[in-house]
């Protein structure tokens, strides 16, 4: 048999080979993705942005705490702050810890932001882990206020992993009084 012959049977077998293991591999990994969706790569922009931060002052804590479904606790009988519920638009972060936190502002009469109130400078830490690679979400945060009648306001802030250094997304809640 001539040399040019058995290289041509060869590169014909290689061919078909991969002709039969291509189709068979893109199947096997579209089933893969089917079954379990996590696993396909989030494909595009990455981006997060609050879409809504409403605040409810004067709430009671104990109030605050049914509705998340917590029992209540010892010491919260006649405290009143106010709830921020606030909403998430997440695309391309999936599986990735998000962390929340909240700043209480005074508001100057001029309509201006003010001193932040030192006990609840970047408080409470929510974790937010987006399940898919597009996903809403929504929280609720309970602010506690110190004072009674001043003007307030909430600065939100998102952050990627646990330090402050990424910044994702910044909001803040319209000016109400505590």
């Amino acid at each position: 048999m001539p040399e040019d012959e058995s290289g041509g049977r060869f590169a014909l077998s290689a061919l078909k080979t991969i002709a039969i293991i291509v189709p068979l591999v893109v199947a096997l990994v579209g089933l893969a993705y089917t079954i379990r969706p996590s696993l396909r790569p989030c494909i595009g922009e990455s981006n997060v942005e609050f879409t809504g931060a409403p605040v409810f002052p004067r709430v009671s804590y104990g109030k605050y705490l049914r509705r998340q479904d917590l029992p209540p606790e010892p010491d919260s009988a006649g405290v009143t702050g106010a709830e921020v519920r606030f909403s998430l638009r997440v695309d391309g972060f999936r599986g990735e810890e998000l962390r929340v936190y909240y700043t209480l502002v005074h508001v100057e009469p001029d309509g201006t932001t003010g001193p932040v109130d030192p006990t609840q400078d970047r408080a409470v830490e929510l974790i937010v882990t987006p399940d898919s690679c597009s996903s809403i979400d929504g929280k609720d945060v309970f602010v506690l206020i110190p004072r009674p009648r001043v003007r307030y306001s909430v600065v939100l802030e998102l952050y990627r992993g646990a330090t402050l250094d990424q910044r994702l997304a910044l909001a803040q809640t319209s000016v109400f009084r505590g």
